[in-house]
């Protein structure tokens, strides 16, 4: 799709497929970006969904958002270690947190040949 839209020669068929793939891809990825500060127990905002009413990729999201937060240091406080944080989302798990989203994050970032997970991001939080 991309050559024939740098070449200039777009049909109309090809317009409406691109339409078709951003009009989806938006519907996919909007709630996910949205509801992503939408805590498992309702209490988290915009919309205060709880449970499986939030999208399954905002759970992810907010586990990995929280992760990178706590791990990152920031000019008013120190970065946890990849303990700390571990141990934290799971203080969280089931309030924060969809349980299971925790877990699957905590055994991904372990389930390696390091002994503290470090292969998954260096000291800048890239991979």
């Amino acid at each position: 799709m991309t050559g024939i839209i740098e070449s200039g020669n777009v049909s109309p068929t090809n317009w409406t497929s691109a339409g078709h793939c951003l009009n989806l891809s938006f519907k996919v990825l909007v709630p996910m970006i949205r509801h992503h500060h939408d805590c498992y127990d309702g209490t988290g905002y915009p919309d205060a969904l709880k449970g499986d009413e939030i999208p399954l990729g905002a759970r992810i999201i907010s586990v990995a958002d929280a992760y990178i937060s706590m791990t990152t240091q920031y000019s008013y406080r120190e970065a946890m270690s990849h303990e700390e944080a571990l141990v934290e989302l799971r203080r969280c798990s089931g309030t924060q947190f969809d349980h299971e989203m925790v877990e699957a994050f905590c055994q991904a970032m372990n389930d390696d040949n390091s002994q503290d997970g470090s292969w998954a991001l260096d000291k800048n939080n890239k991979l």
